[in-house]
């Protein structure tokens, strides 16, 4: 039996809804069956150039996300390794935008990450708007693209981003943790208010609530976990197992929750949604 983690249930359930359960994650070493390494990012940092646009044509200089862009749906993939003395992370994740005044940018919060476009396209024409320019904006933790073609209004994109991080960089967002005397790992999701941007390329603003769906990959002997019940899994040819997770409700992004574990756990219906959540027990390391 391993060591047990002293929290009170009431404790406990208020993480998970909130999206700060802390379980053992453990992750691969693939990304849709790649060698992982380090995405090379496209984006340039921060250039002087960049500031010398007036704030109503340069979007990034502003604090907050253009209320023209809003996030409806993201579809995401997460990839933990920290075997050994692995520290990382690898993702794709697809967000569902609409664009309610005609733009030539898209922005979403980053913070930590390594960061590339696949793809823009419209979701309806499946038509490509291709990219001319993507940076990050430090000052104002923002991923910038600029399309070849400018998105129309009332169009509905597909925004397509490939990345990676670290888990090492403190204790939010995504990252790394230790149990039982730090002699075993552990990776876990804690975002609010605003961290989720250490763990993926989201709208990072309490207000724009949107869908999840949330695939995770994982060894075998891990169970993974998140806000809403699997809708499938399985072991694919690496012999490494997927598991998906039904679409979620609309929410914040602080309150979604990555896990895959080791921990035993129980489901819960909890009115008056009757959506079933899943809570894990107190043993962290029950074999």
């Amino acid at each position: 039996m391993g060591s047990t983690v002293l929290i009170s249930k009431t404790k406990l359930i208020v993480l998970c809804v909130s999206g700060a359960v802390i379980c053992s994650v453990v992750g691969i070493a693939c990304w849709f069956g790649r060698v992982p390494g380090s995405t090379s990012s496209n984006a340039s940092k921060s250039t002087q150039n960049r500031e010398d646009f007036l704030p109503g044509t340069a979007p990034w200089l502003n604090l907050h996300l253009p209320a023209y862009t809003v996030p409806r749906h993201y579809d995401l993939v997460l990839y933990p390794d920290f075997y050994g003395t692995n520290n990382v992370f690898y993702g794709n994740v697809t967000i569902e935008i609409d664009i309610k005044q005609a733009t030539w940018y898209l922005l979403v919060h980053i913070k930590d990450l390594n960061v590339k476009v696949k793809s823009v396209t419209n979701k309806l024409t499946k038509s490509s708007y291709g990219v001319s320019d993507q940076w990050e904006y430090d000052p104002n933790q923002f991923y910038v693209v600029k399309t070849k073609t400018m998105i129309e209004e009332s169009a509905t994109v597909l925004l397509e981003l490939q990345f990676d991080g670290s888990l090492s960089n403190g204790i939010v967002g995504f990252y790394k943790a230790f149990y039982a005397n730090n002699t075993k790992a552990m990776a876990t999701s804690k975002f609010e208010p605003v961290d989720a941007r250490k763990a993926f390329p989201c709208f990072d603003e309490p207000n724009l609530k949107a869908t999840f769906t949330t695939t995770l990959i994982h060894k075998p002997d891990f169970t993974a976990l998140s806000n809403m019940p699997v809708e499938n899994a399985f072991q694919r040819p690496d012999q490494l197992n997927q598991t998906r997770f039904q679409k979620s409700v609309p929410m914040s992004t602080y309150l979604a929750c990555f896990i895959v574990c080791k921990c035993t756990y129980k489901e819960k219906i909890l009115s008056p949604s009757q959506k079933k959540v899943s809570l894990p027990l107190h043993n962290c390391d029950p074999t």
